[in-house]
C-alpha cells in the first residue's frame, strides 16, 4: 500500500466511524423547540443561528424547549414578562389549564389548543432588564385526566 492510500483510508474510516455514532445517537424527538422572537411587536419567526443539541435549538438568544405533545414555537422575555406561542402536535385537542415558568410566574388560562394549531400565551412578571433568565416550564393540560408537559427556558431579558 503506497503513504497515500493509507491516509485515504484512514479519513474513510474516522468518516464511517462519525456516521455511525450520529446514527447510534440520534437526537431525542420528544421534544419540540422554537426561537427567540427578536421583535417585540412581531411575533413572527425570524431566522437566527441554529445548532442541533439533544432534541432541542438552541439560538444565539435563548432556547425554549417543552415535552410533547406541546412545542414551543416562539417566545419573547422582557422585563414586564414571557409571551410564549405554544404548539399542539398531537392528534387530538388539549385544554391548558395552567402555565408555570420559574422566576416568572403562572397563569390558569382555560384555553384549547386544536391539534395542530399554535396559541399566544403572556405570562407576566418583574424581570430585570438584560440579565438571564433560566426557568423551568411546566404546562398542566386536559379534561378530566390532567397531564403535565414539562420543560425549559432560557434567554436574555430585553
Amino acid at each position: 500500500m503506497k503513504k497515500g492510500q493509507t491516509k485515504i483510508i484512514i479519513i474513510l474510516l474516522i468518516l464511517i466511524s462519525f456516521i455511525l455514532i450520529v446514527i447510534v445517537f440520534k437526537p431525542d424527538s420528544s421534544y419540540i423547540s422554537g426561537n427567540v422572537v427578536y421583535e417585540e411587536t412581531n411575533l413572527s419567526f425570524q431566522e437566527n443561528i441554529e445548532e442541533e443539541m439533544d432534541g432541542g435549538f438552541v439560538g444565539i438568544a435563548g432556547m425554549c424547549s417543552v415535552s410533547q405533545p406541546f412545542g414551543c414555537e416562539e417566545f419573547v422575555i422582557e422585563t414586564t414578562g414571557i409571551t410564549i406561542i405554544l404548539r399542539n402536535g398531537d392528534v387530538e385537542d388539549y385544554k391548558i389549564n395552567s402555565i408555570d415558568i420559574a422566576k416568572c410566574g403562572k397563569i390558569y388560562p382555560n384555553q384549547k389548543i386544536i391539534k395542530g394549531d399554535s396559541q399566544i400565551f403572556n405570562i407576566p412578571c418583574s424581570l430585570r432588564g438584560n440579565t438571564l433568565m433560566k426557568g423551568n416550564i411546566e404546562i398542566n393540560y386536559g379534561e378530566e385526566n390532567y397531564r403535565v408537559s414539562i420543560g425549559i427556558l432560557e434567554g436574555i431579558v430585553n
